[in-house]
């Protein structure tokens, strides 16, 4: 229960900067990708959106 609040006040966070989340989880992807996922856990929730 918890951790589904905590998503949808991300959810709304994301929803709320929707441009410049995206821009910045496009480019955390490609930095993830370029270090082998080092910072996969630190950024699933903005993956995932």
């Amino acid at each position: 229960m918890c951790l589904k609040i905590k998503h949808i006040g991300f959810f709304l966070i994301i929803k709320k900067y929707h441009n410049i989340l995206l821009i910045n989880t496009l480019q955390t992807f490609v930095l993830v990708k370029k270090n082998k996922f080092t910072f996969a856990n630190k950024f699933k929730i903005w993956i995932h959106y």
